[in-house]
């Protein structure tokens, strides 16, 4: 649910859940898999941000995860032109964690 909540259904959020998934003993396959992600209500249930903690917690490092989204979404800026929209770009940059950096934190 916390991938849904944070991609919504797209093939992507579903190849990263089944991805994910496959690795558990009772991993059920991708076609039930794709099934269940139309079945979650984003109002409820585990957030994108339990994931990452769970994952935290598990011992995962999501620092350079979290710059390269960053170094992703300046590149994604760069190549704005002036006219273009930037609602998109302004929805995934909302979704950025600070990042601890040599001791100072910034996105």
């Amino acid at each position: 649910m916390g991938i849904h909540e944070r991609f919504g259904d797209s093939a992507e959020s579903i190849e990263l859940a089944d991805e994910w998934c496959r690795k558990g003993n009772n991993y059920c396959g991708c076609k039930v898999l794709t099934y269940k992600f139309g079945t979650f209500d984003d109002t409820a249930g585990i957030t994108f941000a339990s994931v990452c903690n769970m994952a935290k917690d598990a011992g995962a490092d999501l620092t350079t995860a979290g710059q390269r989204a960053f170094d992703d979404l300046m590149t994604d800026a760069a190549d704005l032109k002036e006219g273009d929209d930037v609602t998109e770009l302004i929805e995934e940059a909302a979704y950025l964690e600070p990042v601890e950096l040599d001791g100072y934190s910034s996105l």
